[in-house]
């Protein structure tokens, strides 16, 4: 089954790839569906360790792709972020400082907990951006 002529699959190796049978975004039109970015270092294909750490290379992969969707932190309209732990304690605020400054007031976000994503990392992000 292929995908309809106006979208758009999105790919690069600045990013860890995408699990199974999906790509990385989706580009439709003026926007771009972002996948769940993992905390998967695309140079290695290993989870880096830590919570900290894992936050960090989720938004750097995040970056990635969304930088290869032809668009920009900026103009993301909606994130949503999936941890195993307590939204307020996985250090988002920290790491969060590598975005744009004013972009978390300016876009909805949704932050949920989860127990045990797959067993071997704490945090996924996935987004919306207006390219």
């Amino acid at each position: 089954m292929s995908t309809h002529p106006s979208l758009t699959p999105i790919s690069t190796n600045n990013a860890s790839g995408a699990i199974g049978p999906y790509s990385q975004a989706i580009k439709a039109g003026d926007l771009l569906f972002v996948s769940g970015c993992i905390p998967m270092d695309p140079n290695t294909g290993e989870i880096v360790e830590g919570i900290e750490k894992q936050t960090t290379q989720t938004l750097k992969n995040l970056i990635a792709v969304v930088n290869a969707g032809g668009s920009e932190l900026r103009k993301v309209v909606k994130t949503t972020v999936r941890t195993e732990r307590s939204c307020n304690t996985i250090g988002l605020t920290g790491r969060h400082s590598m975005l744009p400054t004013g972009l978390l007031e300016k876009h909805e976000r949704f932050c949920h907990s989860k127990r045990d994503l797959r067993g071997r990392f704490w945090f996924t992000q996935t987004c919306e951006v207006y390219s």
